[in-house]
């Protein structure tokens, strides 16, 4: 990772298990600067799952692949990541990679492309136990199916036999999950991890998040461009739209009371079960800014049906209530 000179880390806190401060990155492509991630500032408190919502392209991914170190070299970032304390932007690649899959871990939204089709299931855990634990094979081979037991894979000493292929993505997404558990790490994160799964199994895979937190006192990040799950499965919700966050707040708060257009948008995007047959489904029109042309305004100004001139050529002062804050002129719910 890299960072800018003059940057000021402030005091740990203590009742977060990850802290954001006006992280930014940005992409050199075609000798242009795409800024993908503008001025983000969040927390992942222990035990609780921080939702960011947003359609694709909203920065959601690139803030946590930034946070793991998995951007590569053609990011630019600054601000400050200070996990349980300690501080990774500016950390050399060495020293970070030890601290990925120990203090924080991802589960990928496609389990198949991140397994090897040639290896066993069980031994492709028992070699990330390996990895991060200095034990002999059966040693880990043991944990490998303890694993796969606390994710409710039925079975385990038989189904750790089995290839990735012959798993359904339900089980084979428990199997990734598994292997992000093998360290134990603080920060748990998730990004889209549902999306190819049918309904039945995208509640039992969040389920098992909801419960893994509690027991292992994790701090767990949700990727989701879905609202309704983020609502149901989240403690805190921070929305995002060309690489800001422009709503953010605890998400019983923030669902009874949206401020944030675009956050309303996303909501009226829901499918209803209430709604009439062939009704059509609710949609935003427009299209998300391009991150290599950033608006003098707020990026949602063309999009909006509230927007005024001023929305387009001015930035939006973040305002809020105690926990909930928003960045946006006119908004919802509030007397301007």
């Amino acid at each position: 990772m890299t960072s800018t000179e003059g940057k000021v880390v402030s005091t740990v806190d203590t009742d977060a298990a990850l802290v954001l401060e006006h992280l930014r990155v940005t992409f050199n492509v075609r000798a242009k600067e795409v800024h993908a991630v503008n001025d983000v500032s969040l927390r992942v408190r222990p035990g609780k799952t921080l939702g960011i919502v947003g359609e694709s392209g909203s920065g959601k991914s690139v803030t946590v692949r930034a946070i793991m170190g998995l951007l590569g070299h053609s990011a630019t970032i600054s601000g400050s990541v200070r996990l349980d304390g300690e501080e990774l932007v500016g950390m050399p690649e060495d020293q970070l990679r030890r601290r990925r899959g120990v203090k924080m871990a991802m589960v990928f939204q496609d389990p198949m492309s991140s397994l090897n089709p040639t290896m066993r299931v069980g031994s492709q855990v028992a070699e990330a136990v390996r990895h991060h634990h200095r034990v002999g094979r059966k040693a880990a081979w043991s944990t490998a199916i303890d694993l796969l037991r606390s994710v409710r894979v039925p079975d385990p000493e038989r189904r750790a036999s089995d290839y990735p292929h012959q798993l359904s993505g339900g089980m084979r997404q428990r199997v990734m999950i598994a292997m992000a558990l093998s360290a134990r790490p603080s920060v748990l994160f998730a990004d889209e991890p549902t999306t190819a799964l049918d309904v039945t199994t995208q509640t039992q895979i969040l389920r098992l998040l909801d419960d893994l937190k509690e027991r292992y006192g994790m701090g767990v990040v949700l990727i989701t461009h879905d609202l309704g799950i983020a609502a149901r499965h989240t403690d805190d919700l921070a929305v995002m739209y060309g690489g800001r966050i422009v709503e953010a707040a605890p998400t019983a708060s923030l669902m009874s009371a949206i401020r944030m257009p675009y956050t309303q948008a996303l909501m009226d995007a829901i499918p209803r079960i209430d709604a009439l047959s062939h009704s059509r489904l609710a949609s935003i029109e427009g299209a998300p800014p391009d991150p290599s042309m950033p608006s003098p305004g707020c990026a949602f100004a063309p999009r909006c049906p509230r927007a005024v001139d001023r929305c387009s050529t001015t930035p939006p002062l973040t305002e809020g209530e105690p926990g909930h804050r928003w960045a946006c002129w006119y908004p919802l719910g509030v007397q301007s």
